[in-house]
């Protein structure tokens, strides 16, 4: 296999090493990997470096982004790519590669990034320290701030790259999950290091070896740059050397790189890209001082556990991913200099038996988590598949038979044929009255309001087309039959399956959903064909509501006050007055939709309020401003049907924490939505919420689909 690997540089630094240590592997293994860099420091003739053009910082530093005037669409035009089976990209900041080269290689080859900072999620900072202070990144120096717009180009370009994008760690995942990379395939594979060279040597030897005092406690700091190096803690390490400095048996020693001024009790090294020497030196320390502000794993850090060596370091995004509180180190509360300092003390005051076991565990879990064979093997894992899918594709694509290509235009043309036919027959239906006139007139001047406010695609780009679709038909279309509408049927309208049917009419209330189930001729809604006093909407609704019901043995009607998360056109909150409820009933919901449920709930005679809190009746809620200020507070249902699993996670978090303690949770969702892992995110939901019974199934006659149904202890 040929994998072509990208980065800003090649070996030096924790990331770099992450993707060289991958590529040198993957050599040994027996593939072809090349590498393109920014920044060259090795001497490997397979490294190529990605040519720079006259003015380029400059030009980044002027216009405020770091998107545009590379010339990495140099690495197309060579042999080096043309001949790759995959694309492995890691680090691609520092302004030597434009992301719309990896949309265009995407297109031709699969694509593999490793995300090892937050670059990719922000307009241009990389860790949690930079982005807490991040200055704005202005136009000319002076002009407008550019965050928002680089933002957004950054998510157009992720919208349209088929891609695979993997975390090295935990916490870079979560992060990956809420940002503008939560649509592209997501995996996790552990950043690792090569345990065969990191592995523990002998204390005493290796110190006598390295010409390391024997009688003193040394405490061992290492990072690119050394002493110059802030983001990894040296000012921290700076004080506990001078909190140290009339101690006669303790040692610093800082690899990296020494400040002008040297202490007497410090000794200094250059970098060492040496694995077996830098292994002998971490071996030789009591103890590994990183007091690093931010990282996005620590690979020093697994580096010094691999050879046994206890580490003391603050509360840094993933490092507690590998160091366990007093079980491999000592975890200090976040740029608090005394706990770092108590820490030290801490680990330097252990027994032998109890450094023994510490250093014992620390290799162990290196050894068994972060191993560099594991996380070859899991690449290979994606590499192949990657490829699979890609030829999947390509085969498809190419081997479209004739009568598929003539079935699809087909079915386009009947659909054509079928939304005009609907065209011509709404033109004959009767003439409005003087009661729908003013309705109608109500949801077009509503919508018309929400056009030139230019307020679709505020939750979600999967609804905007959906919202600025429906904003046409209601302006050019009899709004009277809008249930037969393509762009309500496709995103809203579901035609109904038996099994649904022969569960209500089993139940012994089977008469009352009977009652409830009676259709409106609102919207014109096409009948059921095996109960056609209803539609299958209504069926669906009643289906799902009455399983609620039965698993709790509660009822509908009693509640007092319901929420509902993404209302439809309103049919689910029709169906619960329908049931003799006469309580509050709340939806939430896009602008769009939300004017569309006024027209239909009012049509049929229900009572609505917009954006208001009602003793009595529906109110319609299209801003989470509004419950921000006034939460939904002991409801007695909280209702999500598919509409929260199609919402991006940081949203549905938010909407979730504002409908506090209802006593029911009815939620429906699909699988997957968008690169989004829906099982996995309800599943851990479930989890977090202890003091609620939980029924959680596969909904068997709709495969990849399920419910979740709680029940307040």
């Amino acid at each position: 296999m040929n994998i072509l690997h990208i980065n800003t540089i090649d070996n030096k630094g924790g990331a770099a090493k992450v993707a060289w240590y991958l590529r040198e592997e993957l050599q040994k293994m027996g593939h072809v990997s090349p590498m393109y860099v920014g920044i060259k420091y090795s001497n490997d003739p397979d490294v190529h470096v990605v040519p720079w053009r006259f003015l380029q910082h400059k030009l980044m530093h002027l216009t405020g982004s770091d998107l545009h005037f590379t010339n990495s669409d140099h690495i197309l035009k060579t042999d080096v790519y043309k001949n790759a089976d995959v694309i492995h990209c890691h680090n691609l900041h520092s302004g030597f590669f434009d992301l719309s080269t990896m949309q265009k290689m995407a297109k031709e080859k699969p694509v593999i990034w490793t995300i090892q900072d937050l670059w990719p999620m922000t307009a241009g900072c990389t860790d949690t320290g930079r982005c807490l202070g991040e200055r704005p990144r202005r136009f000319f120096l002076f002009l407008w701030d550019r965050r928002k717009a680089i933002l957004k180009e950054k998510e157009k370009i992720y919208r349209h790259t088929d891609m695979h994008v993997v975390a090295g760690s935990r916490w870079t995942k979560q992060h990956m999950e809420n940002s503008i990379l939560k649509n592209n395939k997501q995996y996790l594979i552990h950043n690792a290091i090569d345990t065969r060279l990191f592995r523990p040597y002998e204390k005493e030897t290796e110190r006598k070896n390295l010409g390391l005092p024997a009688d003193k406690k040394i405490i061992l700091f290492v990072a690119v740059g050394g002493s110059q190096n802030g983001t990894k803690g040296w000012g921290f390490v700076k004080q506990t050397i001078d909190h140290y400095q009339d101690s006669d048996d303790i040692t610093f020693l800082c690899i990296g790189g020494a400040p002008k001024e040297k202490e007497k009790n410090v000794i200094y090294t250059d970098y060492i890209e040496d694995k077996t020497l830098l292994a002998r030196y971490y071996s030789a320390s009591d103890v590994f001082l990183y007091p690093t502000m931010a990282d996005s794993f620590g690979l020093v850090v697994a580096e010094a556990m691999a050879c046994g060596t206890p580490v003391v370091t603050f509360n840094t995004d993933a490092v507690p991913e590998l160091v366990e509180h007093k079980k491999n180190g000592y975890v200090a509360e976040y740029k608090n200099f005394e706990d770092l300092l108590a820490g030290l003390q801490w680990v330097l005051g252990l027994k032998a038996e109890e450094v023994k076991k510490m250093r014992s565990d620390s290799s162990q879990k290196i050894t068994e988590h972060f191993s560099l064979e594991s996380m070859v093997n899991k690449y290979m894992e994606l590499y192949n598949a990657a490829i699979r899918e890609r030829k999947n594709i390509n085969e498809k694509k190419g081997k479209m038979k004739i009568t598929q290509r003539i079935a699809n235009k087909l079915s386009r043309l009947f659909a054509f044929i079928k939304e005009k036919k609907m065209m011509f027959y709404e033109k004959f239906l009767p003439s409005t009255t003087e009661e729908e006139r003013s309705k109608i007139e109500t949801l077009r001047h509503d919508f018309a309001k929400l056009s030139s406010a230019k307020t679709s695609s505020k939750m979600t780009g999967v609804w905007s087309s959906y919202c600025l679709n429906l904003q046409k038909y209601v302006q050019k279309r009899d709004p009277r039959n809008f249930l037969n509408w393509d762009i309500i049927r496709y995103s809203m309208f579901y035609g109904g399956k038996s099994e649904e049917l022969e569960y209500v009419r089993s139940l012994p209330s089977w008469e009352k959903w009977k009652k409830a189930l009676k259709e409106s001729p609102v919207g014109k809604p096409q009948p059921y064909k095996k109960m056609t006093e209803t539609s299958g909407n209504m069926l669906h609704y009643a289906y799902s509501l009455s399983l609620l019901a039965e698993t709790f043995q509660m009822n509908p009607k009693e509640a007092r006050r319901v929420f509902e998360f993404g209302g439809g056109y309103g049919g689910m909150a029709r169906l619960f007055f329908n049931l003799g409820f006469n309580g509050e009933y709340y939806i939430f919901d896009l602008p769009e939709f939300t004017a569309l449920q006024k027209y239909y709930l009012q049509s049929t005679g229900l009572q609505t309020l917009k954006n208001a809190r009602a003793t009595k009746g529906i109110s319609l809620i299209d801003k989470v401003e509004i419950l921000q200020k006034n939460p939904i507070i002991n409801a007695d249902i909280l209702i999500g049907t598919w509409s929260l699993s199609e919402t991006p996670l940081d949203f549905r978090n938010k909407i979730l924490s504002l409908v506090k303690n209802p006593k029911y949770y009815l939620i429906s969702y699909q699988e997957s939505f968008r690169g989004i892992d829906n099982a996995r995110y309800f599943t851990e939901f479930e989890k977090s919420i202890s003091n609620y019974e939980w029924k959680h199934f596969p909904i068997k006659h709709l495969p990849g689909n399920y419910y979740l149904l709680g029940k307040k202890k």
